[in-house]
This record gives structure tokens, C-alpha cells and sequence, in this order.
């Protein structure tokens, strides 16, 4: 067995040391010919027979080997990309506002940041590795300073193929990272909230057009609760109409007499996520994404509801 396939299967393990050599061998052989089909690539018809076997092997599971590669893969570029990048001197301190995440409070952070050119190289196991031209990328390294206690401090290295020349550079692509929980968010709404996965559409076509109709729908869910975090002091009617601001304040206070100021965003925000289930206690934040949903679901029955008693009254007068 070479030393690359050694090093590339160090962390298999598919519960039976007779497969994991099985599975080295095969890579082994293969790599020499991935060109050929099996039985040219191997030359032993005895091994032909135990690659094909093991393929049908029941107990060997795919996401094992997909594993094992994975942490070799990450450890080897760990080892080369990282000690490269722990040897430069921090160029420049920054402050950076961190979102709310379930494992970390909104802050302000401070960060060192440095910035360098790597190179990635093309994998030694491909034949015609020699002929593959090096893909060259930007590294940056983000690192917290004086992390409040109880946190635990911000360590970011991103590869990116933006032009990192300057600091502008370098802290707008951090900036287009700190977005990365509120994409996460905006994915979690559209599939968990939106059921987009539960649509069964035959056609690709069919499914990129809900898609996109649905997006809307998400991306106003997750406004509303980001509006309440980013401006709360502004009036609800930045995000909510005239009538669902109304309805929301007499369902959620009991009164039939609407108040003489708008309220707050942040104020319709939490009642929708009351509507949602949420139960404003003390120490539990502010309502979550799906909280949101469920209580906009509620706000529009309401809504609904009050339109229809509003046309009857109209109806009457006439």
C-alpha cells in the first residue's frame, strides 16, 4: 500500500481491520489506472472479485469512507495552510458586530486581523496532478482580543478568491462572513417554515419558481425580526401594514381603542412571537425565527377574521 493511501485512510474505521485493508489496497491499485475499468485497473482476478464484493458489502458504509477522508483532508491543510498563517504578525485591530447565534450573545468584538496570498496545490493522488495548475487564494485570520468573560473568543480563517490587498479588503470579506448565521437562518425559514422540500414538484422548473416565490415569504419573516434587533425604536410601520399593526395591538392588549402613537417595532415583534407561543419571561431573549412564523400564521387568521367583521359593519351601515 503506498504511503498517501496511509495517510489518506488513517482515521478509517468500518468496524473490521479486513475491510479497512481492503479498502487501502483497492485505493492503492485504482489510483494507478482510474482511467481503466476494474478488471484492467487490478491485476489480480481474486482482487477484481473482492472490489466488487465489497461494494456490495451491506455493513461497509459509504459515509465512513467519506469521513475519514475529510479529517485527513482537513488535518493535512491544518498543518501546512496554519503554520504559514500563525507565523505573520497581526497588521491591523478592528471592531466587528457579532449576530446573535444559540451558542453566543450580540457583541462588539475586537479583532486582529492579518491577511496573506497561499497557494493550493493539486491533489498528489490525481495522475495528471503535474499538468494541474495551482489555484491561488486569500487567507484571512480574524482573532479576538479580550473576549468578555464567560465568551469564548472569535478565531476565523477564510479562504476566499476575493482581492485581499488592504484592510478595506480584508474587512469586507469578515463583514460578508458575519452574514453567514442570518443566510443560515434565511434557509431555515424557507424549509423547516415554508415547507419548500415538502412541495413535490416533477419538474426542476417548477421548483425553481416556488423557490423563488417562496423566498419572499422567508426573507419577510426574518426581516421582521431582524428589523426588531437592528432599528427597535422605529414604528411598526416600517415593516407592518396599517391594518396588521392595528389587529396585532387590540389582540394582543384587549382593547378596542387603537393608541395614539404607532407602537414600536420591537414592541409588534415580541407580541407576534406571543401569538407564536413565545412567553416573554425574563431571561428568555427575544422570540426565534420559528416562534415568528407560527405567530404570523395566528396574526393573519386574525386578520382575515377582522376584515370579514369589518365588511359586514360596512355592509350594515349601507
Amino acid at each position: 500500500m503506498k504511503t498517501w493511501v496511509e495517510e489518506e485512510l488513517k482515521y478509517l474505521d468500518l468496524g473490521d481491520k479486513r475491510l479497512n485493508t481492503r479498502l487501502g489496497k483497492m485505493v492503492s491499485e485504482l489510483s494507478e489506472h482510474p482511467h481503466e475499468t476494474v478488471p484492467q485497473a487490478i491485476e489480480k482476478p481474486s482482487d477484481v472479485q473482492a472490489t466488487y464484493e465489497f461494494w456490495e458489502n451491506r455493513h461497509v458504509k459509504a459515509e465512513k469512507i467519506i469521513e475519514a477522508h475529510k479529517k485527513a483532508t482537513i488535518e493535512k491543510i491544518k498543518e501546512e495552510l496554519f503554520s504559514k498563517l500563525e507565523k505573520l504578525e497581526p497588521m491591523a485591530e478592528i471592531a466587528i458586530k457579532l449576530r446573535r447565534t444559540p451558542r453566543r450573545k450580540p457583541r462588539i468584538a475586537r479583532l486582529q486581523v492579518k491577511w496573506t496570498s497561499v497557494e493550493i496545490q493539486a491533489p498528489l493522488n490525481k495522475p495528471d496532478y503535474r499538468e494541474m495548475e495551482p489555484i491561488k487564494v486569500n487567507a484571512i485570520v480574524a482573532e479576538e482580543i479580550q473576549a468578555p468573560k464567560g465568551e469564548k473568543a472569535v478565531k476565523w480563517v477564510l479562504l476566499t478568491t476575493l482581492a485581499v490587498n488592504n484592510l478595506a479588503d480584508a474587512q469586507k470579506v469578515l463583514k460578508y462572513y458575519t452574514y453567514r448565521w442570518l443566510i443560515e437562518r434565511f434557509h431555515y425559514v424557507l424549509k423547516t417554515g415554508c415547507g419548500i422540500e415538502k412541495l413535490m414538484l416533477d419538474k426542476g422548473e417548477r421548483l425553481e419558481r416556488a423557490l423563488a416565490t417562496y423566498s419572499i415569504i422567508a426573507s419577510r419573516i426574518l426581516w421582521l425580526k431582524y428589523c426588531a434587533v437592528e432599528t427597535p425604536d422605529e414604528p411598526a410601520d416600517i415593516a407592518l401594514e396599517e391594518e396588521e399593526w392595528q389587529v396585532l395591538y387590540c389582540v394582543i392588549t384587549k382593547k378596542k381603542e387603537l393608541p395614539s402613537e404607532i407602537p414600536t417595532i420591537y414592541e409588534c415583534v415580541r407580541w407576534i412571537g406571543r401569538l407564536g407561543g413565545f412567553m416573554c419571561r425574563k431571561g428568555d431573549g427575544e422570540p426565534g425565527v420559528q416562534t415568528l412564523w407560527k405567530g404570523w400564521q395566528r396574526l393573519s387568521d386574525y386578520l382575515k377574521m377582522w376584515m370579514i367583521i369589518k365588511e359586514v359593519q360596512e355592509f350594515i351601515q349601507i
